[in-house]
């Protein structure tokens, strides 16, 4: 037995709403906004939500997976009473047919007064809305007592019980609603009020019943005249949807016929759209009552009166009413249309026969200069033609564009059309403003009935007639691939050898065209004389075809003979054209026909170096692939390598890389001297070097913009061109990474010992010495110069640089720094040893000046002696120094030319400081020892250490630790500013409250105090103690705070902040230090390629490679040298550990899979769970209902 449905449907309502739009549109001619209402079937969710059905509420329990067990139990308890107390199933069914007994009954359930304005699931409606649609005013009343709420909205377009009560005219329902308070303008989410939904379901009896009470309130005028989102009023729906009844309620009441909706429309412009002539004249007398005797001629916002609206709708009876009441037959649109122009838009014959009965202009014109003939032509209506001529209209009238009305109709295709305007007289040679005749316009389309009626009645004489521009048909026809046009043109006598102003012939025209039907037909029918006739240019029509890359048509051509290695005066071949312009499967198809694959252009381009000047990936592989010669340069020295780093094109740089080519490539440097290298190093971002290493983020955004120079500003501001450059940068790095991966190489079982080989390529990172092959430059190319000038940090940690660096320091670096370091030392040493000898003579006399005046004397004569001799030799090392650093300035004179006095400013700075400070100490000789010069003594020993330390950041050993404290000290030193500004307010503080003390007498030593204090010297009892003994604590509560305050502020918290800024940054400080040490080393090479070198020494600094040999009897220095350089190089990957990773992968993602199974089937398990246990307690009721029935039987 079928199962009968549980879901009960409200009965439909039978008045079906019309569609707000049966307007019809032709051809150009419409009001727009006519048709932007959203559409007229706007029925309520009520009939598309209430009317669908009703689900159980126990139902719903049972589907719900968020119900507690708790709240399950409580549940069916109530549910359990309710079956026994009543005859229905659940409160939606009892609203519909129960009676109020039952009902309250079901109300008094806690389950049913919690939900008492909730929504169903089905249709998300309350049990208000329910009450209202069965207009149960009982019940209502019922509801409210139990907390209903009167103004609850809900549904899909959120409306009020009242609504719904308006929508099916339920009277007894609307009654209760308002008299319990229900607004009266209360809104859907389209802001239609309950009145709106009378006037669009014609019910009369609420729409009354709302007035009344809107009356009593004073609120009639905003209840009548209120619009919804989209500015129609109540009695826009009443004259759409044909309720004429209801407009003489809502004119009863005060609504006003001049309100437009948002476009513009009236109330009379939907009756006459509508065609009811009934409610328009209505509307039309009351609006002469009321003496608006222009009401008829009120437009829209296209300027449409009743009276367009009439005629587009075609209702004769509707524009009767509009002419009675003083309609104007000649008004016009903002387009200047008049009724007439849109009756003969849409074809209407009968309402323009009825135009012209009342004197319509037949000649006027709109604002495209097209008259009422024109249209009638694109209408393709022969009866309103001949009516038209015959009413006289003006067969050769033209419009702004000089098309009559002939033209027109060939244009749009209009054969009858045309065919009947021939036969009345209209000029067939008739042209356009562009000097274009019928031919023209047919020849581009495949309108073959229309041509041939032009070609039997007199059209063969416009064949061969050009345009303005001197274009016949047939080229027209050629161009558009028209094979049918292209045919009776030249059965009726069109010449298929014509030529246009560049030579083309009509297969050029139909390879541009991408026509190869049309170009097998010019072939096979026409019997061109040649498949490789030329242009002006030397284009062949195989060359047009890979220009814009038409490979069906180029393969056409190649089957019927097609010459694919010939070139034009460009000396351009197919294949340049395709590869230029990024066409794959043309490059595809000529590479598959044995073309020449290393073809030059008149510039000795090849076309792999137009695929890589033009970005185009995937040609460039195919002609690699196909044996492509990427070594080739042009006439400007270039390769295809660096044609693609010049337009930035890195992905096919790196194709090139991945080639066998890649160290010819590499070596060119025929374009400027240098090798594209140093090109690659200075096109890739800044930025580029750090994506490796950090995650794409707003603040590398933020970071990467200002760097971006070879962009273009405004393309930064947009987003995807962020993206874009990010990802060009990504691929930049990757190609540089390409390359250098390349120039290291790992080889191991070499020979019977097995050893293992790595050879590191320097060729590449500059150019050799004395080189005299390759063009010349002043400064020949070193990597190591544009990777410092650029900043180019991932670079510089690149294994291939690391080995470079190894092999220059130990090369000859080394001894030229630790010479500078000698010589430095010595300097020390001959400042120092003399300035303290002279401070401590100084002391030593002046403890003698109590001693008798012949020892005193003797102990200054030999004092002043010892000075005079100590600064002869102060003053000669700081000769020493200075002519040490000018000669290495005289043996770098491009050193001088880029400044690179100051190439470490600060250290540069602090030699030359300690340098001036010592001439201005010894000099003059024999000046005597002073306080002063003391002084100065001791600052001059202090600058010389502090400038010997600086000079140790390169030394083995404490070089990277001397880097790390020196950053360190640059991060206190920034937040040093916020120490001071603490450190003064608490001097200030104490030098106010604790002047009796003498450390804090005085501001400066206040200040000194604190400081002292900061690292912890507090010294509270030697402090304080002073206080207490004499009585003064007790005033000196505020003290007692301060100090308080200053262990916190200062000891605590800045103490914390300064270890956290030292050491919590440790990793970075110590990549900080280990790329200063990096650039420092590739600023000495730098410096020493300037240098004027022995051309030996030079040749032995400039080697170009690097090998390093492990085997097992490697001495330990060597294989601590190979460990540190083949750091971070991928020597060998083993399979097994490959196999057995991918082995894990697998296992894991299984195992993932596996406890979302078991997840889904807990869950499962919980829902069935709950399913049993309700039935079991379903039982368990019934049985005590059935005991219960027992024992009162």
């Amino acid at each position: 037995m079928k199962k009968t449905s549980k879901i009960k449907a409200f009965d439909q309502n039978v008045d079906d709403e019309p569609d707000r739009h049966n307007v019809r549109f032709i051809n150009r001619w419409k009001f727009p906004s006519w048709g932007s209402k959203k559409n007229m079937n706007r029925s309520s969710t009520i009939e598309h939500g209430i009317n669908t059905m009703f689900v159980k509420v126990s139902d719903q329990q049972k589907r719900s997976k968020s119900t507690t067990s708790s709240a399950v139990n409580n549940s069916l308890v109530s549910l359990g009473f309710a079956v026994a107390n009543t005859k229905a199933r659940d409160l939606y069914e009892a609203i519909k047919k129960s009676s109020i007994e039952e009902i309250e009954n079901l109300l008094a359930l806690n389950y049913y007064r919690d939900k008492i304005n909730s929504v169903d699931k089905e249709n998300s409606f309350t049990f208000m809305h329910y009450a209202a649609r069965y207009n149960r005013s009982d019940v209502i009343t019922c509801l409210i007592g139990s907390g209903a709420d009167v103004n609850s909205k809900s549904g899909r377009d959120g409306i009020a019980p009242l609504h719904v009560a308006a929508q099916h005219n339920c009277t007894k329902a609307a009654q209760t609603l308002i008299q319990f308070g229900a607004k009266l303008c209360g809104n859907s989410k389209a802001k239609e009020g309950p009145l709106h939904f009378c006037c669009k379901y014609g019910s009369e009896g609420v729409a009354e019943i709302i007035l009344r009470e809107a009356e009593k309130l004073n609120i009639t005028g905003k209840i009548v005249n209120h619009p919804d989102n989209e500015s129609y009023y109540p009695i826009h729906f009443a004259a759409l949807y044909n309720k004429e009844r209801m407009i003489d309620i809502l004119l009863k009441y005060g609504a006003s016929i001049v309100k437009k909706n948002i476009n513009g429309r009236l109330p009379s412009h939907f009756a006459a759209e509508r065609k009811d002539t009934s409610i328009l004249e209505h509307l039309l007398q009351y609006a002469k009552i009321k003496g608006q005797n222009d009401y008829i001629m009120i437009s829209n916002n296209e300027g449409g009166t009743a009276l367009h609206v009439a005629a587009d709708v075609g209702s004769i009876a509707a524009a009767e009413v509009c002419l009675k009441y003083n309609a104007d037959i000649e008004a016009q649109t903002y387009e200047l249309l008049t009724p007439f122009h849109i009756a003969a838009m849409n074809g209407n014959y009968e309402f323009a026969e009825f135009l012209t009965k009342r004197g319509a202009k037949i000649n006027s014109k709109d604002n495209e200069g097209k008259t009422c003939l024109h249209y009638a032509a694109l209408s393709n209506n022969l009866p309103l033609i001949e009516l038209m001529i015959q009413q006289g209209a003006d067969i050769e009238v033209r419009d702004n564009k000089e098309h009559t009305p002939l033209l027109s109709a060939v244009y749009k295709g209009c054969s009858s059309a045309v065919k009947k305007l021939l036969e009345l007289g209209a000029d067939i040679t008739a042209t356009d403003s562009n000097g274009r005749h019928c031919l023209h316009y047919l020849a581009e389309q495949a309108d073959l009935n229309t041509l041939l009626i032009l070609l039997e009645n007199g059209g063969k004489q416009l064949i061969d007639r050009p345009d303005n521009k001197g274009i016949v048909p047939l080229r027209l026809a050629a161009l558009a691939g028209t094979i049918g046009a292209v045919y009776y043109l030249v059965q009726n006598g069109a010449s298929p050898h014509i030529l246009d102003e560049e030579g083309n012939t009509l297969l050029h025209l139909a390879a541009k065209g991408n026509h190869r039907d049309t170009i097998k037909h010019i072939l096979e029918d026409i019997k061109t004389k040649d498949i490789n006739v030329r242009n002006t240019f030397g284009q062949k029509p195989i060359h047009i075809a890979a220009k814009y890359g038409h490979n069906r048509v180029v393969h056409n051509m190649i089957r019927n003979g097609a010459d694919i290695n010939s070139k034009d005066i460009y000396s351009y071949y197919p294949l340049h054209y395709a590869a230029k312009g990024g066409f794959n499967a043309v490059v595809q198809l000529l590479v598959s026909k044995n073309v020449k694959i290393n073809v030059l252009d008149r510039s000795d381009n090849t076309p792999l170096h137009l695929a890589s000047a033009n970005g185009h990936q995937e040609v460039t592989k195919i002609l690699l692939a196909s044996g492509a010669d990427p070594t080739t340069i042009n006439n400007q020295g270039q390769n295809c390598l660096d044609i693609a780093i010049e337009n930035e094109h890195a992905e096919i740089g790196l194709q090139i890389i991945s080639s066998k080519y890649w160290e010819k490539v590499l070596e060119n440097r025929e374009f400027d001297g240098q090798t594209p290298m140093k090109r690659l190093i200075e096109k890739l971002p800044a930025v580029a070097s750090y994506i490796y290493l950090a995650t794409l983020t707003d603040v590398i955004l933020s970071l990467f913009l200002p760097e971006c120079s070879c962009f273009k500003k405004e393309t930064l501001v947009e987003e995807e061109s962020m993206n874009y450059i990010l990802n060009r940068s990504m691929v930049l790095s990757n190609l540089l990474q390409a390359v250098m991966d390349r120039c290291v190489t790992y080889t191991n079982e070499i020979g019977e010992s097995k050893e293992e080989e790595i050879l590191f390529n320097f060729a590449y990172l500059e150019t050799p010495p004395f080189q005299t092959r390759h063009k010349k430059v002043d400064d020949g190319y070193l990597a190591a110069s544009s990777i410092l000038s650029h900043n180019r940090i991932k670079l510089m940690k690149h294994p291939l640089i690391r080995a470079y660096r190894h092999y220059k320091w130990n090369s000859l670096l080394r001894y030229l720094y630790y010479g500078k370091v000698f010589v430095n030392l010595v300097f020390l040493l001959a400042v120092c040893v003399p300035v303290s000898l002279n401070i401590g003579n100084y002391y030593e006399a002046v403890r003698n000046q109590t001693a008798s005046n012949a020892v005193g004397a003797a102990v200054v004569a030999q004092y002043s002696e010892a000075v005079y001799t100590r600064n002869i030799v102060t003053f000669c090392a700081v000769v020493f120094n200075i002519f040490i650093n000018l000669t290495k300035y005289l043996f770098q004179p491009r050193k001088l030319k880029q400044i690179g006095i100051i190439n470490d400013t600060g250290t540069s700075i602090l030699e030359i400081g300690v340098e001036l400070l010592v001439l201005l100490y010894c000099i003059p000789f024999e000046r005597p020892t002073t306080n002063f010069t003391v002084q100065m003594g001791a600052l001059i020993i202090f600058l010389s250490i502090i400038n010997f330390l600086v000079h140790l950041k390169r030394a083995f050993g404490i070089g990277l630790y001397l880097t790390m404290f020196l950053t360190i000290m640059k991060t206190i030193i920034r937040a040093s500013l916020v120490i001071i500004l603490f450190l003064t307010a608490f001097a200030i503080a104490c030098y106010m409250v604790l002047r009796q003390l003498p450390e804090f007498s005085e501001f400066g030593y206040a200040f000194i105090r604190v400081l002292t204090m900061m690292v912890g010297d507090i010294s509270y009892r030697e402090t304080f103690q002073h206080l207490y003994d004499t009585n003064q604590l007790q005033h000196s509560s505020l003290a007692l705070i301060i100090i308080v305050l200053f262990v916190i502020v200062i000891n605590i918290a800045f103490a914390n902040l300064l270890v956290g800024l030292a050491v919590g940054d440790i990793n970075e400080v110590r990549s900080n230090a280990d790329i200063s040490l990096i650039q420092m080393d590739l600023s000495y090479i730098s410096d020493v390629r300037t240098c004027h070198l022995p051309k030996w020494l030079r040749v032995y600094f400039s080697r170009s490679a690097l090998v390093l040999r492990k085997h097992q009897k490697i001495k330990l220095r060597e294989k601590y040298e190979w460990e540190k350089l083949t750091e971070g190089v991928q020597l060998q990957v083993p399979t097994e550990n490959a196999a057995a990773k991918c082995k894990t992968i697998t296992m894991l993602e299984e195992l993932r899979e596996q406890h979302l199974e078991i997840k889904d089937m807990s869950d499962k398990f919980t829902d069935f769970r709950s399913d049993v246990f309700q039935r079991l307690y379903r039982m368990e009721q019934e049985i005590k209902k059935a005991n219960e029935d027992t024992t009162k039987s």
